[in-house]
């Protein structure tokens, strides 16, 4: 019987076939993420009558459940400075409003396939409306509430490495609040319903960065 022999050249011929058939680790198989962001956040609907546009920062983690699919979770905070004083009612306070939510983020583009990514995401969670002093009948008050949130999002990036993405993107906070306890705006703010607000938005506009391991 006759038996094969693995000479040197065979053997560096099979290293080389394997090389071919087994791909590279690639961006997909990186399994988690951390980003950081910075930007700017718009109120909108009836917190617009009582907040100017204002910077916003967040941080944010990922786990990979596919190649195109992942679990988030994300923390923001908008920094957000209240309407100056007019004809309408005096200053509204300052207010901080933190963001804390989990979800999942689709990728529009096959990540294998491309360095730039579009991706898409939905979530939930509450957000903590925390205000400055003010004054409302000669009382000082505050206002700090935390509601339900619903979320969604778009970004652009691009992969400068394997390990290093690069990103734009946009969200919307969807808070749902309570009429009786926003009623208090209403005695700051002429154009504030007296029987307060059920909803109120912001859309954080941010740049960032993403390390994948």
């Amino acid at each position: 019987m006759r038996t094969h022999t693995w000479t040197e050249p065979n053997r560096w011929a099979l290293i080389a076939a394997l090389a071919l058939v087994i791909p590279a680790p690639s961006v997909a198989q990186q399994n988690f993420s951390l980003e950081a962001r910075g930007g700017v956040a718009v109120p909108a609907s009836d917190l617009s009558d009582l907040l100017d546009v204002g910077p916003t920062f967040g941080l944010g983690f990922a786990y990979n459940l596919s190649s195109r699919i992942a679990l988030r979770i994300d923390g923001d905070v908008d920094v957000l400075s209240g309407v100056e004083a007019d004809g309408a009612g005096p200053a509204a306070p300052d207010m901080n409003i933190f963001h804390y939510n989990a979800g999942l983020a689709a990728s529009l583009v096959d990540p294998l396939r491309s360095s730039w990514n579009i991706d898409i995401n939905l979530g939930g969670g509450a957000s903590t409306f925390d205000s400055d002093s003010f004054q409302v009948g000669g009382t000082a008050r505050d206002f700090s509430q935390t509601y339900f949130t619903a979320n969604g999002g778009l970004r652009v990036g691009y992969d400068v490495s394997s390990n290093v993405n690069v990103f734009l993107g946009g969200q919307a906070y969807l808070m749902f609040t309570d009429e009786a306890e926003t009623a208090v705006f209403a005695q700051l703010r002429s154009d504030i319903d007296p029987n307060g607000f059920d909803t109120a938005w912001t859309f954080p506009l941010t740049a960032g960065v993403a390390l994948r391991f």
